[in-house]
């Protein structure tokens, strides 16, 4: 159980890091 939550917080970590980068990288174009 440990293990897997672990993981599954990595997981949403990494989306939560997709995420912003996808922002930092739009907000160049818009500005």
């Amino acid at each position: 159980m440990s293990k897997i939550s672990k993981e599954a917080k990595k997981e949403e970590t990494v989306k939560r890091l997709e995420e912003l980068t996808k922002t930092f990288n739009l907000r160049p174009n818009i500005y």
